[in-house]
């Protein structure tokens, strides 16, 4: 890309966003139609979709078209030179905080009288408050873990801290998708504890299972794309990785350091985000003023949400260290000392 011009660079930011787009809504049809043969077969309260019909084929390629024309204005509008002067401000202003603490505000003062318009703006204001803020979180969290004594973790703190906002934007995308599962897990609890019906269990089981799968299968595409950042990090820092290798380090060590790395960003957020959806999600913070749980119970579950959060990342991240063992092994690689 050495000499080519601002036009062709956001050109070609253009074309690969809409073949992304375009190759996802290609990939949505076949996917449906699998997904309906699949759940055809179940019983007839757990088939949550419509069926195939040919009505079906003009959607599919009106989605498609969509995705396309998406993709193409999010890589012609997102792109931003990275040569062009910007005055930076004396004083920012942080807009982001400023509208997430009025909506904190505002719900304060109407929770006594509109419960159901107060929580959605509960969750505005902590998502605006999180998302303008978040790296500022990050930077500490890398520090912190640059003063351990263990050489590992001190050079995952300082790749954490060298790319905060990167680890900040998925950090919190974990988070938001963390605290969905959570109110998912706090609805289906109270349905099925306290609503007990035998007869629409399967209708709740069925709707409740296939939220946490979509949401999940959120989470891993979000850990995939840190895991591609940290592909980007290590091609980027070829040149530092390779001197490395007269100190010793061998592919084993760096696999360790790119595990604490994303286990560092990955579990905080899980663990904050599912615990937040288990308790003041948005049904939480209705029902627990009219019936709220024994202490015991709600331990028991902010237990398991912490579990299973620690369990996702750190089994995410050693996932990452596999998938990027051919890329660690590259960076190390004394070669590189030749790269530009």
């Amino acid at each position: 890309m050495a000499g080519a011009s601002l036009g062709q660079v956001r050109r070609l930011s253009t074309a690969d966003a809409t073949l992304v787009g375009l190759a996802g809504g290609l990939l949505s049809g076949p996917l449906y139609a699998v997904l309906t043969a699949l759940f055809g077969g179940l019983p007839l309260m757990a088939r949550i979709f419509p069926g195939l019909s040919s009505s079906d084929l003009p959607v599919w390629v009106a989605v498609a078209v969509v995705l396309a024309l998406g993709g193409a204005a999010m890589g012609y509008l997102t792109y931003r030179d990275p040569s062009a002067d910007r005055p930076a401000s004396t004083f920012p202003i942080p807009t982001g905080v400023l509208g997430g603490l009025a909506c904190l505000v505002l719900a304060a003062l109407t929770w006594s009288r509109l419960h159901f318009f107060t929580v959605p703006l509960i969750l505005i204001g902590l998502a605006m408050v999180w998302a303008t803020q978040v790296h500022r979180l990050v930077r500490p969290a890398g520090r912190l873990l640059g003063r351990s004594g263990v050489a590992g973790q001190l050079l995952a703190g300082a790749r954490i801290v060298a790319d905060a906002r990167s680890a900040a934007r998925m950090g919190g995308l974990l988070l938001g998708c963390a605290f969905l599962v959570g109110t998912l897990a706090h609805t289906a609890i109270f349905t099925f504890v306290y609503k007990g019906d035998p007869d629409s269990l399967g209708f709740y089981f069925a709707g409740f299972g296939m939220s946490a799968l979509g949401l999940v299968l959120i989470g891993a595409i979000a850990l995939a794309s840190l895991i591609v950042g940290v592909a980007d990090q290590l091609v980027d820092q070829r040149r530092q990785l390779a001197c490395l290798t007269a100190m010793g380090v061998d592919v084993r060590f760096l696999r360790q350091v790119v595990r604490d790395q994303i286990a560092m960003v990955a579990t905080p957020a899980l663990m904050i985000g599912s615990c937040l959806g288990l308790v003041v999600g948005p049904g939480g913070l209705i029902r627990f003023q009219i019936d709220p749980p024994s202490v015991p119970f709600l331990a028991a579950g902010l237990a398991g949400a912490l579990l299973l959060s620690w369990g996702f990342a750190t089994g995410g991240a050693a996932l990452a260290g596999y998938l990027l063992r051919n890329q660690l092994r590259d960076a190390l690689d004394p070669e590189n000392l030749r790269a530009a």
